[in-house]
């Protein structure tokens, strides 16, 4: 058995998708009377035989509607395997059964644009096709210690915020020009120094501290953390 969490926004939620994925079995597992299972929140959308010891099979599941959820949901695969020939202790270690690598997703059957508005949907930032998480981070170009230090604690609060077990963080001066899945660009500046971009945050920025997603025009995934 295998699960995965998949965090999602409520308009991903709110739209139809589907479940993609491939898997490879061992050659010795008996297709009629082995099966792959598949359980999304607790529902089982797929009971299947386990019969692709030739070369990878594409599955493609239609998710019945208000299956998914903002937030948390939880993918399972399970595998319930027989061996086609005589049972012994050790040809039980010879079944298996693998999904392929870097091809199970859900898919989106409408326009699901992946923008964050909330800072409590953080964690529905994903992963790219590599299966990676960049956080870009716009500050200062100084050697202000305070503020390298404060960004250093920002990034290990984001690391627990967007849930991943590998975070790539990148420094620099310009915004993303569009959305990009697994991408979320960090504006870390005082309210004096933001762009004009940021002007309709700045006043608020300006008397207190301020932490939010900050819309884009473009989709992508701005946070802007400032104050005076």
């Amino acid at each position: 058995r295998q699960a995965v969490v998949v965090y999602l926004t409520e308009q991903q939620a709110g739209t139809s998708a589907r479940l993609e994925f491939s898997y490879l079995n061992a050659l010795v597992v008996a297709p009629e009377v082995s099966a792959l299972g598949v359980r999304i929140n607790g529902t089982e959308v797929a009971g299947l035989p386990i019969a692709s010891s030739a070369a990878p099979s594409a599955i493609s599941l239609q998710l019945p509607a208000g299956l998914l959820r903002a937030g948390a949901n939880t993918i399972e695969f399970r595998a319930t395997q027989r061996h086609r020939t005589d049972c012994s202790v050790d040809s039980t270690y010879e079944l298996w059964t693998q999904l392929q690598d870097g091809n199970a997703r859900l898919v989106f059957d409408a326009a699901a644009t992946g923008q964050i508005t909330r800072l409590a949907d953080l964690a529905a930032i994903g992963v790219d096709d590599e299966g990676n998480t960049t956080v870009r981070l716009v500050q200062a170009a100084s050697g202000d210690q305070q503020a390298v230090s404060a960004g250093l604690q920002l990034m290990q609060q984001l690391a627990i915020a967007l849930r991943v077990a590998d975070m790539r963080i990148e420094t620099t001066q310009a915004l993303s020009t569009g959305y990009e899945p697994g991408v979320l660009d960090v504006v870390m500046l005082p309210a004096s120094a933001l762009p004009a971009q940021f002007a309709s945050a700045q006043a608020q920025a300006s008397v207190g501290p301020l932490a939010a997603m900050f819309p884009t025009s473009n989709g992508a995934n701005v946070l802007l953390v400032s104050g005076p």
